[in-house]
């Protein structure tokens, strides 16, 4: 698994070697951003980096925005607003090595328009 703050979930026996997307989610609800993570997506209207995800809908990056997002869905039921959930997504299958390779450019762009965003 290449999610950093999956992994130490794995590692301490949080999350069994195939989880369920409701197991990930409990875990991703439990870090300490992931509330203010809540609190900015409704401020937010959304989010403004869409979580990337491959041809098949696995989700490679955003795992707490989709996760926030779903939890959103469930607490807002009837709010046009959560229906919704707007992605990058892949078009072909891609390696290992590819995919690691997109999650650095994806976190690089992010850190770029964060710098962008404060000068």
């Amino acid at each position: 698994m290449g999610h950093p703050r999956l992994h130490s979930a794995y590692l301490t026996h949080e999350l069994s070697s195939r989880p369920s997307e409701k197991q990930i989610a409990q875990v991703l609800e439990q870090l300490s951003e992931f509330q203010p993570l809540l609190d900015s997506l409704m401020r937010n209207q959304g989010c403004h980096q869409p979580p990337l995800v491959t041809e098949d809908g696995r989700v490679l990056e955003g795992n707490r925005r989709v996760a926030a997002l779903r939890k959103l869905q469930g607490e807002h039921p009837k709010s046009k607003q959560w229906e919704t959930i707007t992605v990058q997504q892949l078009l072909k299958k891609v390696s290992p090595e590819q995919e690691k390779a997109l999650r650095a450019k994806f976190h690089l762009d992010y850190v770029e328009s964060e710098i962008n965003t404060h000068l």
